[in-house]
């Protein structure tokens, strides 16, 4: 099947990121990692961990680390962990899973830059494991996130709190980072600290430090909430003879999609198929598709008061429900064609759906290839925790 322009499929990605919000971060008592201090050396090296050793009655937090005067501890029993950092970094909850992931937020590089490189140790609840050990966790892990990348695996071994930890250097992104990947009581854990000590000289010391000040004190002990996690067998429906199931584990949905129409390598969540409906000057051979994409976090929303934070050009609007959560769906006349769009409300992180060309009066003859892939995606649509 013929493919989009480059200049349609730019045009498509443009689509998609029409619907824009900011996402709501939780405050805390930490700053940004903008406003952190300029890196200064560090001498020595993490203070010793004291632990004592439960007996069989008492509190599992009890064997978290004794503090010094050098550092904190930070105890978050609905997660299941505890350690020590360093006094003078700030912790913050993270802006889009402020209950389950935190980051400390250490100095940077000095310069003024609009985005200086930060020091960031991040740690993070990612839910069962599901019978993985921490090896297959980072497999895993490294096989669904850096798909496309050049990334080569390389694990190296370790033990955090007693527990087998399998720690992946040089990963994707600038700076250069690395992660840790542990299972403890049956929960998948991650700490990653960017940049890696190796990608930034002047924050080497001080990422060394961070790393080994929170590693070396590290405790697991059984989480203490009552979170459900929704997997996607249990709910992902099973294709037909017409129908061909996409699933993203990453960002936790599914649905079926006709099977003349086929996924988009190159742009997650997207489907294309059809008859040419469109030529247009500047994007040339225009076919039919739908691109499924996510936007953030709007705690305390509707669906129908995020839409209206933008601008001009809705059509039709509608309330409705899409998998089983609030939704709306419009019509955008922006841009050099309309496009039909829904934004679906899953515990306060927003999905959005945008199919295009909506203009049967352009192509009347093919618009029911439209309206077919549009009724079997959004009448099929479920959504399940994002694998992390």
């Amino acid at each position: 099947m013929p493919n989009l322009s480059r200049r349609s499929s730019i045009f498509i990605l443009f689509s998609v990121l029409l619907l824009v919000g900011q996402a709501c971060v939780l405050g805390s008592q930490a700053s940004t990692p903008d406003s952190a201090a300029p890196a200064s050396p560090r001498a020595g090296t993490a203070t010793p961990v004291i632990r004592t050793l439960p007996s069989a009655t008492t509190d599992p937090a009890s064997r978290c680390p004794t503090p010094s005067g050098a550092t904190s501890l930070f105890l978050s029993r609905e997660n299941g962990f505890c350690f020590l950092y360093p006094s003078d970094y700030p912790i913050q909850p993270d802006g889009l899973r402020p209950e389950e992931a935190f980051s400390i937020l250490g100095p940077h590089e000095p310069g003024d830059f609009m985005e200086p490189v930060a020091l960031v140790l991040g740690i993070s609840y990612n839910g069962p494991a599901d019978g993985l050990t921490s090896a297959a966790y980072a497999e895993r892990w490294f096989q669904l996130y850096t798909a496309g990348s050049e990334a080569s695996y390389e694990p190296s071994s370790a033990r955090m709190d007693g527990q087998e930890a399998v720690i992946l250097s040089n990963l994707p992104g600038f700076p250069a980072r690395k992660a840790a990947f542990v299972v403890a009581n049956g929960i998948k854990y991650q700490i990653s600290l960017s940049p890696q000590p190796e990608a930034s000289a002047i924050l080497a010391e001080d990422a060394t430090h961070l790393w080994e000040t929170v590693t070396g004190s590290l405790v697991f002990f059984p989480p203490e909430n009552d979170r459900v996690t929704v997997r996607a067998d249990e709910v992902c429906p099973s294709p037909t003879a017409d129908t061909a199931l996409y699933r993203n584990d990453l960002e936790g949905y599914c649905f079926l999609y006709p099977a003349s129409f086929q996924p988009d390598p190159a742009l997650p969540g997207r489907v294309e198929g059809g008859p040419v409906v469109l030529n247009h000057p500047d994007f040339g051979e225009v076919r039919i598709s739908l691109t499924l994409g996510t936007m953030g976090v709007f705690p305390g929303k509707t669906p129908r008061q995020v839409i209206e934070m933008r601008d001009g050009g809705i059509e039709s609007l509608s309330e409705i429900t899409i998998g089983g959560y609030p939704a709306v769906t419009f019509r955008n006349t922006e841009g050099p064609w309309a496009s039909r769009q829904a934004l679906i409300l899953v515990h306060d992180a927003a999905y959005t759906i945008v199919a295009q060309p909506d203009e049967p009066a352009a192509y009347a003859t093919e618009f029911p290839y439209f309206n077919q892939l549009w009724d079997t995606v959004v009448g099929s649509l479920a959504f399940f925790t994002p694998w992390r």
